[in-house]
């Protein structure tokens, strides 16, 4: 065994706490997340806002341990889209314009999310191959980028991660199965489940119903399947446009969102404090064929 001078085990101990502590100073700095993240996309906020929703939502969120990061509508564009798998979200609220496909006034699929970017030549890639559309409040009328499945499959970054997707525009889980290639890619993309209507829903009903929906999943901690159901059986909420989940499994039916650390919930990003109104007060507003209506018309790229 070689014999060292004192200089030399000075100089020897020195490097190693070096090591040590670099090394320690990258894992602290390097360690993943806690995972107990939700994100409140709200593309429709220069339409439609609704501060006492925001509020609500991320009171509930937050007394669940998640940290919640909201996203105005001017936020939400073809690049945000692209990135949204990558931050790790394990709930997103998708207060978005969604829409399917007309044809001589029949909808058919496939269903598309609305960004808040206007349409332009941007994307050739993207548009060439048929992944993202044009997407419009009404015909004629100003034009924006809409996200198409194949965006979803191909030109998305990362992955869910078994986050829960609630989709709260119109057609989400179409009855029809026009949206079926939307969620089953959203699915394979690593969402655990995705939640969402029927048919066409007004922005108040959809405000409503998906903060009693996420009451039921966080406060009074029901599976999925009760969640859903219980959020159906309220007088305000009705029974036309249904909410729906997908995939139907035994699994997910079962499925009980798990809680944070109550401590580490905080509110990020976009988030301005808001009024303390509960939207349980509200009354439920039926808005049909009109411009509070999620998404009604788009039509599909020629590209």
């Amino acid at each position: 065994m070689p014999k060292f001078s004192r200089k030399q085990l000075y100089g020897i101990v020195v490097a190693i706490v070096v090591v040590v502590s670099s090394l320690a100073a990258y894992a602290f700095f390097n360690q993943p997340e806690d995972g107990f993240k939700a994100a409140i996309v709200d593309q429709l906020s220069p339409t439609y806002e609704n501060q006492t929703f925001t509020k609500t939502t991320n009171e509930t969120l937050t007394a669940a341990g998640y940290k919640v990061t909201y996203y105005k509508g001017e936020k939400v564009t073809v690049d945000f889209f692209r990135t949204l798998p990558t931050h790790g979200y394990k709930i997103i609220l998708l207060r978005v314009h969604s829409a399917l496909r007309q044809n001589n006034g029949e909808l058919i699929e496939p269903l598309d999310f609305f960004t808040s970017e206007p349409y332009s030549d941007e994307y050739p890639y993207e548009q060439s191959n048929g992944w993202l559309d044009i997407a419009m409040y009404q015909p004629g009328g100003e034009e924006y980028f809409g996200i198409l499945h194949g965006f979803v499959g191909h030109a998305m970054q990362g992955d869910f991660g078994g986050a829960v997707i609630v989709l709260m525009g119109c057609n989400g889980l179409d009855r029809y199965g026009r949206s079926l290639a939307m969620v089953q890619t959203l699915v394979g993309k690593g969402a655990k489940v995705c939640i969402g209507w029927d048919e066409t829903v007004g922005a108040p009903h959809t405000d409503i119903a998906t903060a009693r929906l996420l009451h039921y999943l966080l406060i009074a901690n029901k599976t999925i399947k009760d969640a859903v159901n219980a959020t159906m059986t309220e007088p305000e909420i009705g029974t036309n446009p249904k909410l729906k989940y997908y995939p139907k499994t035994a699994e997910i039916d079962n499925y009980i969102i798990p809680h944070g650390p109550k401590s580490a919930a905080a509110v990020g990003g976009e988030h301005t404090p808001l009024n303390a109104v509960s939207i349980f007060a509200l009354p439920l507003l039926h808005l049909q064929g009109n411009s509070m209506s999620f998404g009604r018309f788009r039509r599909r790229n020629s590209l």
